[in-house]
Parts: structure tokens; C-alpha cells; sequence
């Protein structure tokens, strides 16, 4: 058997929307999480997040932070309700 493995990726890898292919990390998922416990859809979250990004880090929060994308706001959601009613 001859296993042979390609350095590819389905994405550019040094572009700045690669990021959105990482992971989220486990304080960010605890606190969204914890939005979605007190009720918050997953746009309301993802707004509360960037103003708290923004108020917190002023102006730069947008060159020096990632922003989780909306999908992974709504996947994190799904987990809530399916855990809240399954």
C-alpha cells in the first residue's frame, strides 16, 4: 500500500480570510454560549461580541483580532437548542 499526501488546502492558506477556517477557541465558544443561555439569537451575539471587541480594543480591534463568522455563530447556536430541547 503506498499512502501519498499533498500539502493542498481547499482554501488560500495567507489570505486574511483563511482565518475563518480556525477553529473557535474555547472562551469564545463558552462566551457565546452563555448569549445563547440568556436568550440571544446568533446575530444579536455576534453584535454584542464585536462592540465589546470594539469598546475594548478601540479602533484597532478589526486589524488585530478575528471576528467569528456568522456560520460559526449559528453552528455554535445549534448546539444550544439541540442540546436545550433534545
Amino acid at each position: 500500500m503506498v499512502i501519498a499526501l499533498r500539502q493542498t488546502h481547499n482554501h488560500a492558506m495567507m489570505a486574511g480570510n483563511s482565518l475563518q477556517h480556525r477553529p473557535v477557541s474555547a472562551g469564545t465558544r463558552q462566551l457565546f454560549m452563555r448569549m445563547f443561555a440568556a436568550g440571544m439569537t446568533p446575530r444579536q451575539a455576534l453584535a454584542m461580541h464585536q462592540s465589546n471587541l470594539c469598546s475594548e480594543h478601540g479602533k484597532l480591534y478589526q486589524q488585530v483580532l478575528f471576528m467569528p463568522v456568522s456560520h460559526r455563530a449559528y453552528g455554535l447556536y445549534g448546539q444550544v437548542t439541540v442540546e436545550t430541547v433534545g
